[in-house]
């Protein structure tokens, strides 16, 4: 059995659905309620119900809770049984069915036999209820539910151990697709699978494979190996593909330093990692001096040049500022000295 709850305000617009005059007209279900509390028989009379009791607590949102309880297809249950699952459900979602007013539908129209209930959280005695993950409660109910009267179990979640731990039911579900179901199914391989596969194909080699040439050959290959570094030795990699990075040790114990190692990487214990790292990285030629516009060997050689004094002091700027503004209004004779 399978659960879906929700919260709503809208009843009129649920009932219109679940007692549908069009259909009804038409002859294909006969939709009637099959269990509750109410007193109407059509959405207008139900839903002014509901309106009533809900005038009490107007400071309520969302005052109604809708659920559906479904079978699996090929399995039926009579109106009665309906009814007493219905009772236990609500019980199992820890209120008491007979503070609340409630009513079911079932429906027939889909291979699933299913039922839509429609339950007030306003209480008879003007009490709100005001469940609490009823997600997971209404999961848990119906679990319990199909032990109670032997019903296929259907339901992933189920409580195990003192501290009613959540499982799943079916530990299959768990498992993630192991490389056999994935070509059997003809899917591609995930970044993590590709990056195993070129590691095991390079390190097949017979005499073993250097460092550097073991992360040129993956840079090739579009798999780029982030050498980890501490006290300037070599202690791992991290692998990068697209936007995907795994550890070594999150690729497998076959994929740490130390089986790469015994697997066939050669690294060298003289050589500095942090100098080759250096190496490798290509600094940045100089801009060439532009050629001369004239043709005359003797433009070409180098003319020496004064070096041009860049910075002045601060008193000659001082001096040089002052007589420019004096100048613009009055005539200025002499310039104060350098102190």
């Amino acid at each position: 059995m399978k659960s879906m709850i929700m919260r709503h305000d809208n009843l009129h617009s649920h009932t219109k659905y679940y007692l549908d005059e069009e259909i009804v007209r038409h002859g294909f279900v006969l939709l009637e309620i099959t269990c509750g509390n109410v007193c109407g028989r059509n959405a207008y009379e139900i839903s002014k119900e509901f309106s009533d009791l809900h005038n009490t607590r107007p400071d309520t949102r969302n005052p109604i809770i809708a659920c559906v309880l479904s079978l699996p297809p090929g399995e039926k249950c009579n109106d009665e049984t309906w009814g007493l699952i219905v009772r236990e459900f609500i019980r199992q979602m820890e209120t008491n069915p007979d503070e609340h007013l409630w009513f079911g539908v079932r429906h027939k129209n889909t291979l699933q036999d299913h039922l839509h209930i429609e339950i007030s959280r306003i209480k008879f005695s003007g009490k709100i209820w005001n469940p609490r993950f009823e997600l997971i409660k209404a999961a848990l109910a119906a679990s319990r539910l199909e032990k109670q009267f032997n019903l296929t179990p259907t339901t992933p979640m189920v409580e195990v151990g003192k501290g009613k731990k959540l499982v799943f039911n079916n530990k299959s579900q768990q498992r993630k697709p192991s490389r056999s179901m994935m070509t059997k199914a003809g899917l591609n391989k995930t970044p993590l699978e590709i990056i195993q596969d070129e590691i095991d194909h390079l390190l097949k080699i017979k005499n073993g494979i250097k460092k550097i040439v073991f992360e040129k050959l993956l840079r090739r290959k579009g798999i780029i190996p982030v050498p980890n570094i501490r006290n300037k030795k070599l202690v791992g990699y991290r692998f990068t593909y697209g936007k995907h990075s795994f550890k070594g040790s999150e690729l497998g114990t076959n994929y740490k330093l130390k089986e790469l190692i015994s697997r066939g990487l050669i690294i060298n214990s003289d050589e500095n990692p942090i100098e080759t790292i250096k190496k490798n990285i290509t600094s940045n030629p100089k801009p060439a001096s532009l050629p001369s516009q004239t043709n005359n060997p003797e433009d070409k050689k180098a003319v020496p040049t004064k070096p041009i004094n860049k910075t002045k002091t601060l008193t000659e700027r001082n001096r040089q500022n002052y007589y420019k503004r004096k100048s613009k209004h009055q005539k200025v004779d002499s310039i104060p000295a350098e102190k």
